[in-house]
């Protein structure tokens, strides 16, 4: 996981995702449910990934352009990682995507914005997408359609504008946390961990001396920690200042198996979600489950 810094959140960039209704409408007719942020609070959202342009960042905002037979911007999105090379994903490259990235619903948009509602707007007459009919996957918005978009969706949705501000406070709060929470366990030598019975140290690279804070590994995600135990096998460590759900779960096994596959010595691999609690969905992955454990943040002594 990427921690992004106060300037990368001034830099925060919008994406427009154009899709088709394969991607937004079930068979019958009704919304597709891994598009509804209510599947995610519950712990049943999606694990899988989005298509996206190669300079999507952690963090970035998204609008989500409905093909027909709908035409209208339904929905709020956050992409979760940095994109990533789709290169290996047969489905993918069937369907000449190119780049995906994590991606997190934060809002349905009861009242959507349609296409007729856009073109009558005289301020997005030059808007690129607009120009170009929507007729590429993604498209990049500066801010100040970004602004203009979002007051045109609050009109028939109160609100929505106060969502995004508030959703980027909490973004910020929660990263900043959770970077503290990391640099305090290397300063202290994981420290909070050996009182629980945890001998770890941080994990350095013999030849390149890169460390195992914000390890790089697939795509371009980084693991929060990568460590040592006693035994000199290797400990993954994801960090989530809120309850883990079953998409932190997938996401460090997902570290953990690139680990285990390009690691040198091929050492045995196991993994710490450190969390503020978890949901039914993280409880039902932990079940049966001997090589990732659950350590409550407060403890390791963080309120």
């Amino acid at each position: 996981m990427r921690i992004y810094t106060m300037e990368e959140q001034v830099n925060r960039q919008y994406w427009l995702w154009v899709t088709r209704k394969e991607y937004y409408l079930n068979k019958d007719g009704s919304d597709y449910c891994d598009l509804d942020p209510e599947n995610y609070k519950n712990g049943q959202g999606s694990d899988s990934w989005w298509t996206c342009h190669k300079d999507t960042r952690k963090g970035d905002l998204v609008l989500l352009y409905r093909t027909t037979p709908k035409k209208d911007i339904a929905y709020l999105i956050e992409a979760m990682t940095d994109s990533f090379s789709l290169m290996k994903d047969k489905y993918a490259k069937k369907k000449g995507w190119d780049y995906g990235c994590d991606f997190l619903p934060l809002v349905k948009i009861e009242n959507p914005l349609t296409l007729k509602k856009i073109k009558d707007n005289p301020y997005l007459e030059d808007w690129n997408a607009l120009k170009a009919a929507f007729r590429k996957k993604v498209f990049s918005i500066d801010k100040s359609y970004w602004d203009k978009l979002c007051q045109l969706i609050n009109i028939k949705n109160p609100g929505f504008q106060q969502v995004v501000k508030k959703m980027g406070i909490k973004t910020t709060i929660k990263a900043f946390r959770e970077k503290e929470i990391e640099d305090k366990l290397v300063q202290t030598n994981f420290e909070g961990f050996h009182e629980l019975g945890y001998n770890l140290r941080l994990y350095v690279d013999k030849k390149t001396s890169r460390p195992g804070q914000q390890f790089k590994c697939i795509g371009n995600n980084r693991i929060d920690l990568l460590c040592l135990n006693k035994k000199n096998n290797f400990v993954v460590i994801e960090i989530k200042n809120v309850k883990a759900n079953k998409a932190a779960f997938a996401q460090i096994s997902s570290y953990m198996g690139w680990i285990e596959k390009n690691m040198p010595g091929r050492k045995k691999v196991s993994g710490i979600v450190l969390a503020r609690g978890f949901d039914k969905g993280f409880e039902m992955c932990l079940e049966g489950n001997r090589v990732i454990k659950f350590i409550d943040i407060k403890e390791i002594g963080f309120e």
